[in-house]
């Protein structure tokens, strides 16, 4: 029962706010274009000031536990290759870029915190925050080239160029790489003798941190009642297909192929993983699509219904599919 409660503690949050977001819109307090408008305020800088901050608050690049992460960056880029296997036979290319992004890129920004912790204690809020620096901006830079590589566009040339300038103008890409900036600028930062850094931005420019970090924790509640906002169930019928197939990607095939591949790697002795790191891994490969995918999907000229719609789908799933797999992995001994 315990790992039910963890599961439906870091799940039901999610669905409830998605739940508040469609009420506020059915009961005329708030209409179409105010949530439109709260997508694009999620999009350019809520989300990029909580990416930001949760490389910055990353101690030092000495903490890093390059066996999970060097794992987790391979193994999302096999997830990547099967979202591409599977997106190449849609016939719709603005639905491409969207299945893509739902085989590989879970909520893992939003939901890690909340979920590690419940699995992992200390050691679960130890590797997410050491996970975040490879993770986050590997699933913004993907996701940028899912979006855009099955665009029409002309000339070959001109792809690439398009694909690069997006990848650099994307705000979340500049945010993770303003973090990593941070990150190994403090390298060479003087410290007092109490140990303490002679600058930074936390500690010398409070204020300006306070002020970030405060945005950026708004970004889970505000991007859920967006999508919840944004909904319309009478748009599911027409992607009933798509919807069982990129729900069964992100909530089977990617924990199968993630957590599966982590587990024997252990077994064989070739990776070495403790209690909160498989706790990490979970909300890495087990949860539901980021809730910014539709965002991004919408301002890349993409089908931000479908992406809106797989967001909703994979988080009510993954209530169950997190429980599934954490009670497996208690039950082998490794959470």
């Amino acid at each position: 029962m315990d790992v039910l409660q963890y599961a439906l503690n870091a799940i039901l949050p999610l669905v409830l706010q998605i739940a508040a977001g469609y009420g506020l819109r059915r009961i005329g307090l708030l209409d179409e274009h105010f949530f439109r408008q709260c997508r694009k305020l999620v999009f350019y800088i809520v989300v990029p000031f909580s990416t930001f901050c949760c490389i910055y608050e990353v101690g030092s690049l000495s903490s890093i536990h390059w066996g999970m992460t060097l794992y987790c960056f391979a193994a999302v880029l096999v997830l990547f290759g099967v979202g591409v296997l599977v997106a190449l036979w849609m016939p719709d290319r603005r639905k491409r870029g969207v299945m893509v992004q739902c085989s590989y890129r879970s909520n893992y920004n939003i939901i890690a915190v909340p979920l590690a912790q419940a699995l992992g204690g200390q050691a679960g809020l130890t590797a997410v925050a050491i996970l975040s620096v490879t993770t986050i901006p590997q699933f913004n830079v993907l996701a940028v080239i899912a979006l855009s590589m099955f665009l029409r566009q002309s000339g070959k040339k001109q792809r690439i160029v398009s694909l690069l300038v997006d990848i650099i103008k994307n705000p979340m890409v500049i945010a993770c790489l303003a973090g990593l900036i941070c990150l190994l600028l403090r390298q060479f930062v003087p410290r007092r003798a109490d140990g303490t850094l002679l600058f930074s931005l936390s500690g010398t420019l409070p204020f300006v941190y306070s002020a970030v970090h405060g945005i950026g924790k708004m970004s889970t509640p505000l991007a859920l009642i967006t999508l919840g906002g944004l909904f319309e169930g009478r748009k599911l019928s027409g992607n009933g297909r798509d919807l069982v197939l990129g729900t069964v990607l992100r909530t089977v095939i990617a924990p199968l192929i993630g957590l599966g591949g982590a587990c024997w790697l252990v077994s064989q002795g070739f990776l070495e993983l403790n209690t909160g790191e498989f706790a990490c891994l979970i909300a890495v490969f087990a949860s539901p699509l980021a809730t910014v995918s539709g965002v991004m999907a919408a301002q890349m000229h993409n089908d931000d219904v479908l992406a809106d719609q797989l967001v909703l789908t994979t988080t009510v799933v993954s209530a169950f599919t997190v429980f599934a797999t954490a009670c497996i992995l208690r039950a082998a001994g490794l959470i």
